[in-house]
């Protein structure tokens, strides 16, 4: 397959016909005589979905990228250089080693690189865009466990991404489900090296990993836009100390939110609760994952709606909170009457959280549409009353 894709007539076909569709190209194959048409449209829908996904690679003529499964759950650009910021040494080791992204992007902060992959296709990949890219990153086809019983020579950090699917390709939710197993590798790493970085999905409960892995000196909980993508948990050797967090949500503009705090605090603090004022906040998704829920309500000076919801109020208005702000402009129950002179256009953006009703529910029984300028919070407050908060949202 390489072989064929990376000749310059296909590389040509496939950059020409970019914005073509699939199955046009696909009909016509018989008017492109040498050209593996089949091959060259999957390569152009990969291309597609990696153009945003991972702009450096995308604009690197000569590189190829896997079609399916493993462009999907691989890395984002973003995410792949926020970890290359984690870890540095003279040696990397990422133990599985998928597509590359994250492999590429480690070794920036390391002398030596070694990508080891147990699957044949994915190795050759690597080693073509590795050389595409003008790295000298080191290619290994084997598992990981024959990789870590073979190597002596000295390592500063590993890398490991686990496999989060089972043999019949459903989601697993146990470290001991994910491949390889970490419990089962983790002392033998670390005998080897400073440190371990581990990549987990963000469906893992954080309560377990710390309960089941050891010498664990951070976690980072990792959101793109705001939608959750990963848990990163630093392991390094002979610590035994406090576990710091941090809640980091990054941002298409360029722009990044980080709450960190030691994990420790959040069970010693407290939280005061209060009916809404005049503000409304909701964290970002990195920080709800990763459980702040009493303590960014104290360092930002906020009161809580009630003790399942999630969401903060305050009189004046905070700078930099880990989320977004939204003015209060009416509180009500749950009557079309009621809420829809809020909604000139009848639209609103509708959230619950700790709410009796879905929002495919509410909407049926009011009439709102989705959009506009509104945003609607249905939740629970102190009082126990289920109310509709309606805001506009802050401009930060």
């Amino acid at each position: 397959m390489i072989e064929e894709l990376s000749k310059p007539e296909v590389i040509e076909f496939v950059l020409q016909h970019e914005n073509e569709e699939p199955t046009k190209l696909i009909l016509g194959q018989s008017k492109y005589k040498n050209i593996p048409v089949q091959l060259a449209v999957a390569q152009i829908q990969s291309r597609k979905k990696a153009r945003k996904k991972l702009p450096e690679w995308y604009s690197v003529q000569g590189v190829l990228f896997p079609h399916g499964v493993s462009l999907e759950q691989c890395s984002s650009e973003l995410t792949a250089k926020y970890k290359s910021n984690l870890i540095k040494g003279n040696t990397l080791i990422d133990l599985t080693g998928g597509t590359g992204i994250d492999t590429f992007y480690l070794s920036k902060s390391f002398q030596n690189t070694i990508y080891v992959e147990q699957n044949e296709a994915l190795s050759k990949l690597a080693r073509h865009n590795f050389s595409a890219l003008s790295t000298s990153i080191r290619v290994e086809n084997c598992l990981s466990e024959e990789f870590l019983k073979k190597e002596s020579e000295p390592i500063d950090w590993f890398y490991i991404d686990p496999a989060r699917r089972d043999e019949y390709n459903k989601k697993v939710f146990r470290i001991d489900d994910c491949t390889p197993n970490i419990l089962d590798i983790q002392e033998k790493i670390l005998s080897k090296s400073k440190g371990l970085l581990v990549k987990f999905a963000p469906l893992l409960d954080i309560t377990e990993i710390t309960r089941n892995l050891s010498n664990i000196s951070a976690i980072h909980v990792v959101s793109v836009n705001n939608e959750c993508k990963e848990l990163l948990i630093k392991m390094m050797k002979g610590y035994s100390g406090d576990i710091a967090m941090h809640a980091v949500n990054l941002q298409s503009n360029d722009l990044l939110q980080e709450f960190s705090y030691l994990l420790k605090n959040e069970s010693l603090s407290d939280v005061s609760f209060s009916l809404p004022k005049k503000y409304l906040y909701e964290p970002n998704s990195a920080v709800l994952k990763s459980g702040a829920f009493k303590l960014v309500a104290n360092q930002y000076q906020l009161e809580k709606l009630h003790i399942n919801s999630h969401l903060y109020t305050s009189e004046k208005q905070v700078a930099d909170f880990p989320g977004r702000t939204f003015e209060i402009i009416g509180i009500e129950t749950l009557k079309k009457q009621y809420v829809l002179p809020y909604l000139p256009d009848g639209k609103a953006n509708i959230t619950t959280r700790n709410f009796p009703m879905s929002v495919n529910q509410i909407r049926k029984k009011t009439g709102i549409k989705e959009g506009g300028e509104i945003y609607i919070f249905a939740t629970t407050l102190v009082t126990g009353k289920a109310s509709l908060i309606i805001c506009k949202k802050i401009r930060t």
